[in-house]
C-alpha cells in the first residue's frame, strides 16, 4: 500500500515541477472563430415547431391511452337511479311543471 502512495506522491511532485504552458498556438482564435462562423444557423421557428409537434404526439398518445382505459375498464358507479322528473319533489319549485303559466291567460 505504501508503494502506491509513494508512487502517487512522486508523480504529483514531478507534475508540480513542470512549468505551465500559457502560450496559445498561433492562429488558434482565428481557426476557432472560422469554425463557429461555418456552422449553419438554427431556425428558431423550426425548433418551436419540433417542440410543439412532440407535445401534440404525446397528447394524442395520452388521449388514446385514457380512451382505451375508459372503454375497457368495468367501472360501476353504484345503483342506477330513476331519471329526474318534475313535480316529484316536496318543495315548491319542484312541484312547478310550467303549465301554470298558460292557465292564467
Amino acid at each position: 500500500m505504501t508503494d502506491i502512495s509513494q508512487t502517487f506522491k512522486a508523480l504529483i511532485q514531478a507534475a508540480r515541477r513542470q512549468p505551465v504552458d500559457t502560450d496559445v498556438p498561433f492562429g488558434f482564435e482565428q481557426r476557432l472563430m472560422a469554425r463557429l462562423r461555418a456552422l449553419p444557423l438554427r431556425d428558431p421557428l423550426a425548433d418551436w415547431m419540433r417542440v410543439f409537434s412532440r407535445a401534440a404526439y404525446s397528447g394524442m398518445a395520452l388521449s388514446l391511452f385514457v380512451a382505451v382505459v375508459a372503454v375497457e375498464s368495468p367501472v360501476s358507479f353504484g345503483e342506477e337511479e330513476e331519471p329526474f322528473e318534475l313535480g316529484t319533489g316536496t318543495g315548491d319549485a319542484s312541484a312547478f311543471s310550467g303549465d301554470e303559466i298558460f292557465m292564467d291567460q
